[in-house]
């Protein structure tokens, strides 16, 4: 009996899980903000996105890095005070 895992495709498939989940955390910790957040907010907000930036790059994936972009993309539109320090 022989097994085969496209191990590629699962990794993907996992990883544009968390990457929604992701962008849904960041809706609610942050999208109730409807001015410039505080030194905290700030601070958490580019602490979440370094963390997660160093596990994509455990990855090493063009595709999954392309996936990541988009989605930060989509988290800056959403939330342009928290990319812009006041």
């Amino acid at each position: 009996m022989n097994l085969r895992l496209d191990t590629s495709t699962i990794i993907r498939f996992e990883f544009k899980k968390i990457l929604k989940w992701f962008e849904e955390e960041f809706e609610i910790l942050f999208g109730f903000m409807d001015q410039h957040p505080n030194k905290e907010q700030f601070m958490l907000a580019n602490e979440i996105l370094d963390q997660f930036s160093k596990m994509v790059n455990e990855y090493r994936d063009a595709d999954l890095l392309f996936e990541l972009v988009n989605s930060l993309d989509t988290i800056e539109k959403k939330f342009p005070l928290l990319f812009t320090l006041q």
